[in-house]
């Protein structure tokens, strides 16, 4: 009986395990109160990720506005006209 106790208490401890790992929670605030609290539930390591997930699209964003700037540019000089390269 004992032994069936122990098997249930590492099964469930599994099942949680699992299902942290694997089931992603989508939630969409709709006030900055309520991102608020979800931000302070954050584990040390979600907020590392966010973070880091917060980086990379500024450096997307920064990216592409030097292209795009770039591009304009180019435009400007006649030098980026795809029309140009047709025979």
């Amino acid at each position: 009986m004992e032994q069936g106790k122990v098997l249930n208490e590492e099964l469930k401890h599994n099942i949680k395990e699992k299902v942290r790992e694997n089931v992603k929670v989508s939630v969409k605030p709709s006030t900055p109160e309520e991102l608020e609290k979800l931000l302070d539930k954050m584990t040390p390591e979600q907020v590392a990720a966010l973070k880091q997930k917060l980086e990379e699209m500024e450096q997307v964003k920064a990216a592409a506005g030097q292209d795009g700037e770039c591009l304009r540019i180019l435009q400007q000089c006649g030098q980026h006209n795809p029309m140009h390269n047709k025979s």
